[in-house]
């Protein structure tokens, strides 16, 4: 799963990695430690097929129950979830993120906390699905460095094929799914940071400040 990510909101790195349409009265606050129902920006096509920076909350509000926001859609099994299918075949887009946060956990009580990043890009092109102003991320198993920390991980989208993940006519199951493949090993990296990112209060940059070596 991701449950808490690291949103820096600059624009000018945005823009230069996705080069966007930004409106001009766009803007938000830099984040360490982005929790569900709180606004992010992501990236979309509109009908006008223009690549767009926009900002939604993190995560659907379950039909349900509308206290419970959905922040994640298992990628494997979203084609069988009626809250997810319409928006990953129609309305998919990229959230740009600087890293996220997992929790090693012993017997299903989270232990210590990591910081998951990668060396290669200034940002992580998560994948995402929106509906109106809400979005939510697509996860994934783990690969086998990351396993070490939790069975799950967010879906990342290469940059070759971040035109066709968003582009709204490209809608056959099979299609989409060859756009997400499996991250390489070596692409992200991880190390253990201090429980003070379990306060989902705490904002700041010291919350990404490693307590020991990476993974």
């Amino acid at each position: 799963m991701c449950g808490r990510f690291v949103a820096n909101n600059e624009l000018e790195t945005i823009k230069e990695v996705f080069n966007p349409k930004i409106a001009p009265s766009l803007a938000l606050g830099e984040n360490y430690n982005v929790s569900p129902s709180q606004n992010t920006f992501v990236i979309n096509k509109q009908e006008a097929a223009v690549i767009e920076l926009n900002t939604k909350v993190w995560g659907f509000t379950a039909t349900w129950d509308t206290k419970r926001r959905l922040a994640n859609a298992r990628s494997e099994s979203i084609l069988q979830k009626a809250s997810f299918k319409d928006s990953y075949l129609y309305r998919r887009c990229l959230v740009p993120i600087n890293g996220y946060y997992e929790w090693f956990r012993v017997n299903e009580k989270p232990t210590q906390a990591y910081f998951i990043y990668s060396k290669k890009m200034k940002l992580l092109p998560v994948a995402g699905i929106y509906l109106d102003d809400e979005m939510t991320i697509l996860t994934t198993s783990a690969n086998a460095r990351l396993s070490a920390i939790h069975d799950r991980m967010p879906v990342l989208v290469p940059p070759r094929n971040w035109e066709s993940w968003l582009d709204q006519s490209i809608t056959e199951p099979g299609q989409i799914q060859s756009l997400i493949p499996s991250a390489p090993l070596d692409f992200l990296d991880a190390y253990p940071v201090s429980s003070s990112v379990n306060n989902s209060r705490s904002k700041g940059k010291n919350l990404i400040d490693p307590i020991g070596p990476e993974i």
